[in-house]
């Protein structure tokens, strides 16, 4: 399996920042091939089911007229083998981010599918149609309500947060932090766990949110800048949160 090269990386900081895109597997089979290359006759690295959601780096892709696209992608952790070439956020433990090409006709646009309207709040935003409602809320973040871990190496550069992994600086205190997600149906509020939104830190003032044919409701957010930027992804389904996905690298 082919992890991300940290060319790649570099390339969607300097080039290409803020262009990746959300997709969904969605294949008539069930489940997609991720390929080493950008053709049907190149060794199948893994096989993905529908639904799973991918991230695709334009600073890889073959070109817009390619059909070819090339995604990273998390799998489950089985060991505790890490090797240099690792390139999993801190923030995504128990995860191993992978990385090869899937046929653009497999996969969903998730950033294509029908958006839900927005409004910025006071303290956040939110996302709503007809019948779903997500408020995202924002606040300033104050060292005294944290735990917070500094470098051995480097005393200045911030590690971890109230003994967790963090994203949305480089190494230093956040400016704010997303302190809540919430979400209705018809008025009704779900529960959404407090974990959910754990450690992510310098959000952006706006996140989009997309629903699909299915009822499931993707919300999408690209946070931070610079060395701290991040993406992420929060998949409802049925009325109840499935997941939380964090990619680093992006505006």
């Amino acid at each position: 399996m082919m992890k991300r090269p940290v060319i790649g990386i570099l390339l969607m900081l300097t080039v290409n920042c803020c262009l990746a895109q959300y997709y969904a597997v969605n294949d008539p089979d069930g489940f997609v091939n991720v390929r080493e290359k950008a053709t049907a006759n190149a060794p199948a690295l893994y096989q993905l089911p529908n639904e799973t959601i991918v991230y695709a780096s334009y600073a890889e892709d073959e070109g817009a007229s390619s059909n070819w696209l090339h995604v990273d992608f998390y799998v489950k952790k089985t060991g505790n083998k890490k090797t240099t070439e690792d390139y999993t956020p801190e923030i995504m433990k128990g995860f191993t981010l992978y990385s090869g090409y899937v046929y653009k006709t497999k996969l969903t646009n998730i950033e294509k599918l029908t958006p839900f309207k927005s409004k910025v709040l006071t303290k956040g935003y939110t996302c709503f149609n007809d019948s779903v409602t997500i408020k995202v809320l924002i606040a300033p973040f104050v060292s005294t309500k944290h735990r917070l871990q500094y470098s051995k190496q480097y005393e200045n550069v911030l590690e971890k947060i109230d003994g967790l992994p963090m994203i949305g600086t480089d190494g230093d205190k956040p400016r704010q932090e997303i302190t809540g997600i919430s979400l209705a149906v018809n008025n009704i509020p779900l529960n959404v766990p407090a974990a959910a939104c754990k450690n992510l830190f310098n959000p952006s003032q706006q996140g989009d949110a997309y629903i699909d044919k299915k009822g499931t409701v993707y919300l999408v957010m690209y946070n931070s800048d610079a060395a701290g930027s991040y993406s992420c992804i929060f998949i409802f389904k049925d009325g109840r949160f499935i997941q939380r996905l964090v990619f680093g690298g992006d505006c």
